[in-house]
């Protein structure tokens, strides 16, 4: 099975189709846990799960590159917070991927920071020169949270 995320890029007034390879790890996002329900047809006494409300959150996603710069800094919408010097892996549409550290963080104006605490922020990072467009980048977190 290949996994197809859609980006829808406001800016740009389109939507972008990413096909993953089959191996591609979608389920490491957060989400609570689930069944395959009606898919196979009526599903039997034990498919209800029951328990705790929690999230999984194997990996927080924080953004897709849109663009590269001659400079080597990566243009991203960013999802969830992230700071220089934080480890990420940045997901390949053919299934790897790729450990890098966040060298560094520019606003849309240029302007340095140490953080990207703002949901939705336009920014241009560092990432060593080893993602392409379209390319997703994570974070792998820890622990597991617990709904509120």
């Amino acid at each position: 099975v290949v996994a197809l995320i859609l980006h829808v890029d406001q800016a740009a007034d389109h939507i972008v189709a990413v096909a993953l390879h089959p191996g591609a790890q979608i389920g490491g996002c957060t989400h609570r846990e689930f069944t395959t329900g009606f898919f196979y047809g009526k599903p039997g006494a034990d498919a209800q799960i029951y328990g705790e409300s929690t999230y999984v959150k194997e990996y927080t996603y924080l953004g897709m590159i849109n663009a590269r710069r001659g400079d080597g800094l990566y243009a991203l919408e960013q999802r969830n917070k992230f700071s220089v010097g934080d480890e990420i892996e940045i997901m390949k549409p053919d299934g790897r991927n790729v450990r890098v550290r966040i060298a560094r963080i520019f606003d849309g104006d240029d302007k340095p920071q140490e953080s990207a605490p703002h949901a939705k922020q336009k920014l241009w990072v560092d990432l060593g020169g080893l993602a392409e467009e379209y390319d997703i980048l994570r974070r792998e977190e820890i622990q597991a949270e617990t709904e509120r």
